[in-house]
C-alpha cells in the first residue's frame, strides 16, 4: 500500500536563494507566502555563486539532443555550475540531518498544493515540470547521487532532469524516482518569471548556443514582481 503524506509534514524544507543577486531573493520574497499558505515553512538556503562555489565536481560539455542536433555539445556555464553545487550542499545537509528534504528552487511556486504528496516509499520525487524546482530528496538517494557523480560515473555531463530520467531508465543506481515521464508522477508546482528581469541562471553566454533562439521553459507562470 502506498504510503503519502503532504510536503508540509516534512520537517526539513529549503528554498535555494541567490543572496547576492537582488533578483533571486526577490523572486524567493515572492514565492514564500504561497508555500506558507500551503503549510511549507521553507528557510532560505544560502546558494553558490561563480565567485564562491567550490571545485570538488568534474564537469564534461552537456550532452543535450537539443544541441547535438545543431552539430556542438555545451559547456556548462559558471551559473550552471553553481546551481548544481548548490543542490548538492543541500544533498550533503540532508545526509548529515538523516531525513528527507522539500527543496525548492528561489522561483517555484505550488500549483496544485493538494496534489503534493510525497509517496513515502520512493527515494526522490519532483513535483515540478522542470524536474529539480521543486522535490523530496532522502538521505540514501542523496548519498547514492552525490558517489556516483563523483566517482562511478566521475563527471557532470547534462541538466539535473535530463541526469535523473537516464539513471532511472538505465537503473543506474539502485532507487525509485518519481519524476516527469514516471506514470505516477503528478505536477504540482511551476516557476515564475517576470520578463522584466527573466531568470537568475544563464545558459547560453559564452558558449556555442548563445548564437540560438531558444524557446523558454514553456511551463513558466508569468508575474509582476512588487
Amino acid at each position: 500500500m502506498v504510503n503519502k503524506q503532504h510536503v508540509s509534514r516534512i520537517q526539513d524544507a529549503v528554498i535555494i536563494t541567490v543572496l547576492e543577486s537582488d533578483i533571486s531573493v526577490r523572486y524567493a520574497s515572492y514565492v514564500k507566502p504561497f508555500w506558507t499558505a500551503v503549510g511549507v515553512n521553507a528557510r532560505t538556503f544560502p546558494a553558490f555563486t561563480p565567485d564562491t562555489m567550490p571545485d570538488t565536481m568534474r564537469f564534461e560539455n552537456i550532452l543535450m539532443q537539443k544541441y547535438a542536433s545543431k552539430g556542438f555539445t555545451k559547456p556548462h556555464t559558471p551559473t550552471e555550475k553553481a546551481t548544481w553545487y548548490s543542490h548538492i550542499a543541500v544533498w550533503r545537509e540532508c545526509i548529515q540531518a538523516q531525513r528527507p528534504y522539500l527543496v525548492l528552487e528561489h522561483d517555484a511556486i505550488p500549483t496544485r498544493p493538494s496534489s503534493m504528496c510525497w509517496d513515502t516509499s520512493v527515494d526522490f520525487q519532483s513535483f515540478d515540470l522542470g524536474a529539480m524546482g521543486c522535490y523530496v530528496i532522502t538521505p540514501k538517494f542523496a548519498t547514492q547521487l552525490i558517489h556516483w557523480l563523483r566517482f562511478t560515473h566521475g563527471v557532470i555531463d547534462s541538466g539535473p532532469g535530463s541526469l535523473l530520467w537516464w539513471i532511472k531508465e538505465d537503473k543506474l543506481l539502485p532507487a525509485d524516482l518519481i519524476i516527469p515521464g514516471d506514470a505516477r508522477y503528478v505536477p504540482a508546482a511551476t516557476q515564475v518569471i517576470d520578463r522584466r528581469y527573466g531568470t537568475v541562471i544563464d545558459h547560453y553566454t559564452g558558449t556555442e548556443a548563445e548564437k540560438y533562439e531558444w524557446h523558454d521553459f514553456p511551463h513558466y507562470k508569468e508575474i509582476t514582481l512588487p
